[in-house]
């Protein structure tokens, strides 16, 4: 049934998005992307660090926080419903939750690559181990 509500979901979110629009509006929607798949996981992963986690979950936790939730939805619709954003705006906001989806399995790749890495190189309190060659 799960997969029944995902398949729906994602169908739904493809039949809102209007094509046309990428060659309407290329640069506002690239500024939604710009935010959606760089300023949200780059802030969860500082915002990780932080609280002082170790770099191989903060690296996880950002790519986590690369999807736009259905909750991003309703305060669309109701920013359009209150004129405080057009059909391009709306527009952006649909191609900024279909391309992350798309991006996904590549985005949790090469997060596992990176956090297995950063695991290698960063001990968990954030200091270089011993044997780093930069000490």
């Amino acid at each position: 049934m799960r997969d029944a509500f995902a398949v729906l979901f994602f169908v739904s979110i493809g039949m809102l998005f209007d094509p046309r629009s990428i060659v309407g509006e290329p640069l506002l929607i690239g500024i939604v992307l710009a935010v959606v798949l760089i300023g949200k996981p780059l802030f969860t992963l500082l915002t990780v660090r932080i609280l002082r986690r170790p770099l191989s979950t903060a690296i996880p936790v950002g790519a986590a926080l690369l999807q736009v939730g259905e909750f991003n939805f309703i305060l669309g619709a109701v920013a359009r419903e209150m004129k405080l954003i057009n059909e391009a705006g709306w527009n952006a906001i649909i191609a900024a939750a279909i391309i992350p989806i798309v991006l996904n399995p590549s985005v949790y790749r090469l997060t596992r690559r990176l956090s297995s890495k950063a695991g290698a190189i960063y001990q968990p309190s954030g200091e270089p181990p011993a044997t780093d060659p930069r000490k």
